[in-house]
């Protein structure tokens, strides 16, 4: 369930003390993800499901242990969730977000597991190409494109 991600320029590293930076961390622990999701709520329900699913799946998976202890240390929320012993994936859908430059991209996603590694997954995110958030997406990317040119002359 980890996931590297520089959303908004931001890095997660360091929201979670147990690994890489982590989606459920960041979700369950980070003030900053009440300003990022539409619905933190049920980020925060989805990301508890995903984890009890592969803690079923992967029982002795140290980092996961590791990231469970420390959600059930730091977040209440996370603890009730946890005790509910609700189980699920989260496969398709769309999410909208919060940017500060674009607003509100509503994006489509869909995840794609690998049957030989049910733990690894890889989730693609998309923009209806006629759509505002398609717009909205190619301005933030001519954004980072200035900035990584900038960057590269300094």
């Amino acid at each position: 369930m980890d996931y590297y991600t520089r959303i908004e320029k931001g890095d997660l590293t360091g929201v979670s003390d147990a690994s890489a930076p982590n989606l459920a961390s960041f979700v369950l622990l980070d003030p900053a993800a009440a300003r990022f999701y539409d619905d933190l709520d049920g980020a925060a329900a989805t990301c508890v499901k995903i984890l009890r699913a592969q803690a079923e799946a992967m029982p002795h998976d140290t980092q996961l242990s590791q990231l469970v202890g420390e959600l059930t240390t730091r977040s209440e929320d996370f603890s009730a969730r946890w005790a509910a012993h609700d189980v699920g994936v989260h496969r398709a859908g769309t999410k909208i977000l919060h940017h500060h430059e674009v607003r509100e991209p509503a994006l489509g996603f869909e995840e794609l597991a690998l049957d030989s590694a049910p733990s690894i997954a890889l989730s693609a995110y998309i923009a209806e190409p006629t759509a505002p958030t398609a717009e909205r997406l190619q301005l933030l990317a001519a954004w980072n494109a200035a900035d990584a040119t900038e960057l590269r002359r300094i």
